[in-house]
């Protein structure tokens, strides 16, 4: 399944910050001199932004932020967004180490859990082979490690797929949908996506299983090589198939491509988010699934179950930072571990939190003011332009009509149903 991007979120907390801190110095700020701490603090901080050579009545933008942009120039650990952002991580990471409370929802529990787990190096490292091997079982095999013990008969590639899935782990090795509810045709767009094969994977994975007890690197070799021309045939049918997709029903699609019971596909890989029926339209790229069906169905087990265990393994590797377990480790050690778990861990639970706790409802409020009295007098400006003619005023006002102001999160955050919509897979 796909995974949002975060980007537009992270851009909403920069504003918000920004607003807050507006609004603070807007609240507090009294005749006279202030001597606190905080005036303190806030002062050295203007003081690295402005240039006091400069007469703000000539040129106020090189008055405001002239040192800043003598220092900053080249240097991003000196940029206000960098800060903000560097900011805004430093504190998620302090929600994440949190002690998990009683009241905390569902999702907000299991996002400290997975974040303190993916910090156990040490507990990692002990489980890591021995885990996967039980995997491995659970869904039929992986012949790369049990040789002329596996057995074929025990594999099916649908139900390990369903297994993988129920058990949190990569599973659309072969058909990894990606959903997309298109209203105003009343139809699922499902996409099939493959996986990226290289050369380079054939040397890790070789390197990876010889972790695992084996008898020699050839035996390891020789499995992986059928597993590595089936991923390049995958490739190539991609490659292969123009890009149109067709819209039918899955029934219809039942008949065309009878492979798999595809309603029970689509509905055990897409749940809960999607439940369909047998009459309800979806969108498949048929040149390409068709050929995709043929070419599984006529490749042996031994080298379908080979290339899922392949891509499972690939896909957890970079949690194991250990070179006994992952071989890669070195690419990103300048990366710390806090940081690599909490990116790869779905932040949304945790950014509610961090909104809740940043931006309060008299906040919020507050700012929706002063946006609103923004607009107010941007459309007075806009009417007073007198070197705009008024077809231009009328286009510019028509624009600015469509814009929509987002502050904080989307819908009420401060309901704990918003939960029930963040992406964490159970």
């Amino acid at each position: 399944m796909c995974i949002r991007s975060n980007m537009n979120f992270r851009v909403h907390l920069f504003i918000i910050r920004f607003l807050i801190l507006t609004l603070k110095i807007n609240a507090f700020t009294t005749p006279g001199v202030c001597t606190t701490i905080s005036c303190l603090h806030a002062t050295s901080k203007i003081y690295k932004y402005i240039d006091p050579k400069v007469d703000p009545c000539d040129n106020f933008y090189g008055f405001a932020c002239g040192t800043f942009l003598q220092n900053a120039h080249g240097n991003e650990d000196l940029q206000f967004k960098t800060h903000v952002e560097k900011l805004f991580f430093d504190e998620l990471l302090e929600l994440y180490r949190e002690e998990i409370k009683e009241d905390d929802h569902k999702v907000v529990k299991i996002a400290k859990k997975l974040y303190n787990g993916c910090l156990n190096e040490p507990r990692i490292k002990e489980d890591a082979l021995e885990t996967h091997r039980e995997v491995f079982e659970q869904v039929g095999g992986w012949p790369v490690l049990e040789g002329s013990k596996w057995k074929e008969e025990n594999f099916d590639w649908v139900n390990a797929t369903y297994k993988l899935r129920d058990l949190g782990y990569h599973s659309g090795v072969f058909v990894n949908l990606i959903v997309t509810y298109v209203a105003e045709e009343h139809h699922h767009l499902l996409e099939v996506s493959h996986g990226d094969y290289t050369s380079e994977d054939l040397q890790t994975m070789t390197e990876m299983i010889m972790r695992f007890p084996r008898e020699s690197r050839e035996d390891v070799v020789k499995e992986l090589e059928g597993a590595y021309q089936l991923s390049k045939s995958l490739a190539q049918i991609w490659i292969d198939a123009p890009f149109d997709s067709e819209v039918l029903t899955v029934e219809k699609l039942q008949e065309k491509v009878p492979a798999i019971d595809w309603l029970e596909y689509i509905n055990h890989m897409a749940a809960p988010a999607v439940q369909l029926t047998k009459d309800d339209k979806v969108s498949f790229l048929m040149h390409h699934l068709q050929p995709l069906m043929e070419l599984i169905s006529r490749t042996p087990k031994r080298d379908l179950a080979n290339l899922m265990m392949w891509e499972v393994i690939k896909a957890v590797l970079p949690y194991f930072k250990d070179y006994t377990v992952n071989p890669n480790f070195r690419r990103d050690m300048c990366q710390t571990r806090a940081r690599f778990c909490a990116e790869e861990i779905e932040k949304k639970p945790i950014e509610i939190i961090y909104t809740r706790k940043n931006l309060s409802r008299e906040k919020k409020n507050r700012i929706e003011e002063m946006a609103n009295a923004m607009k107010t007098i941007f459309v007075e400006m806009i009417n007073d332009a007198e070197w705009l003619a008024e077809a231009g005023k009328t286009e510019l006002l028509e624009k600015f009509k469509t814009l929509r102001i987002q502050i904080g999160l989307p819908g009420d955050y401060f309901d704990d149903k918003i939960f029930d919509y963040a992406d964490v897979d159970l």
